[in-house]
């Protein structure tokens, strides 16, 4: 019951949020995310940036760092957060920032719908375990649908970055920090490894932050 309320929250959301772009924004949305998606594509340095380059690094450290943090439930409700609330969170988000910046709020939901899918595909790929199975920093099952082999990246990481990296870039750097907490959760209640954390924060910062920066015409 709970699933099918929710689903019909995020369509009545969708449809609100298209219906207002589709009527004030003084932009083509279809033009803007082809724009977007090939920057994204051909002029991407995604490799290099400082964040992805820490994140390879820091795949050395995971397991001296998943010990040395103190495991809290803290925040625990996070857990609960699937791609169904941060799709509400997305389209929330937006709706709230529309009548500020209509192109910030449009950023909002194209870098978290492309990160999503990213992290989704790359979890499956990846197959990493996460901590909790005790199996170590470096237990991959390639292809494996279960949860407990989807550890890299984050999705919490990503999605909280992809979101709210185009709102901080707009509206000021207080706004990482709800990103920031996303993050650091995840590493404290032993559900993902340091890298996972920085390679979803990477995944949804880069993204968030080339959408906002790549408006087409400027």
């Amino acid at each position: 019951m709970r699933m099918e309320t929710s689903k019909t929250m995020v369509i009545l959301f969708l449809l609100t949020f298209a219906s207002a772009f589709a009527n004030f924004t003084d932009f083509n949305l279809i033009d803007e995310t082809q724009y977007d998606l090939n920057q994204l594509i051909y002029n991407s340095d995604f490799i290099t940036k400082p964040l992805t380059m820490l994140s390879g690094l820091s795949f050395l450290f995971d397991e001296h760092v998943n010990k040395s943090i103190p495991k809290s439930s803290f925040l625990n409700f996070l857990d609960n957060f699937d791609t169904l609330e941060f799709s509400l969170l997305a389209l929330t988000t937006a709706l709230i920032i529309y009548p500020f910046d209509n192109y910030t709020a449009f950023t909002v939901v194209e870098s978290f719908a492309v990160s999503a899918g990213l992290t989704a595909l790359i979890k499956v790929l990846i197959g990493r375990a996460r901590p909790y199975n005790n199996l170590g920093a470096f237990v991959f099952e390639p292809f494996n649908l279960n949860r407990d082999y989807q550890s890299f990246p984050s999705g919490h990481s990503a999605l909280s970055w992809a979101i709210f990296t185009p709102v901080a870039k707009r509206f000021g750097d207080i706004w990482y920090a709800i990103p920031v907490v996303f993050s650091l959760q995840r590493v404290w209640s032993n559900n993902h490894w340091s890298s996972d954390v920085l390679f979803g924060a990477s995944i949804g910062y880069n993204i968030g932050s080339q959408f906002y920066d790549a408006r087409k015409g400027e």
